[in-house]
């Protein structure tokens, strides 16, 4: 007994088109690309079909339970590995927080990791040993990423440093992939 056939709801048509073209996309197989007109015609039924074969279900161009169940895992799974990567936000929300001299944190490591990245760029300061102990070295560091991108100068990451350190460290990121 097919679930999906001609006579379905186009949202539920949409919704196998959406999946399969999708698919088509992630897998490299053309074959499994159909336009996302909510009409179960030839084109996704030949769609269906391949999909079908190439996962040794029975070829009936029908979206059964059986062969839904697989289209729904694999558009699921591949959805994941070719979305972006989801952000982090270690920096806390207080509009007035900062991490300064002293402090000793998870997020102190993380400046220090991002200070390190940006350093090609920052001939003013070197290396700082990460280990998360916002020490002199961090705080020096912190004050000429300052001064070279007009922010206040006062050693201590604020919301304002933060967000700039981090958009800098996307970019490098971004730049080297």
């Amino acid at each position: 007994m097919a679930y999906y056939s001609t006579e379905d709801e186009r949202a539920f048509v949409m919704q196998i088109q959406k999946m399969l073209s999708s698919l088509a996309i992630w897998t490299d197989d053309p074959a499994l690309s159909v336009v996302r007109d909510g009409i179960y015609g030839e084109a996704t039924r030949a769609a269906v079909e391949h999909f079908q074969s190439e996962r040794e279900l029975p070829v009936t161009g029908n979206t059964d339970f059986n062969t839904w169940q697989m289209l729904e895992e694999e558009y699921s799974y591949n959805k994941e590995i070719f979305s972006s990567a989801q952000g982090i936000h270690p920096f806390p929300a207080a509009p007035d927080f900062a991490v300064r001299e002293g402090d000793s944190s998870q997020l102190a490591l993380i400046i220090q990791l991002i200070l390190n990245e940006l350093q090609f760029f920052y001939a003013s300061y070197g290396y700082i040993p990460p280990g998360g102990r916002y020490g002199s070295a961090t705080a020096e560091a912190v004050r000429a990423f300052q001064t070279a991108n007009g922010l206040k100068v006062t050693g201590e990451v604020d919301r304002m440093t933060w967000n700039r350190m981090a958009e800098q460290y996307d970019m490098t990121v971004r730049s080297n992939q």
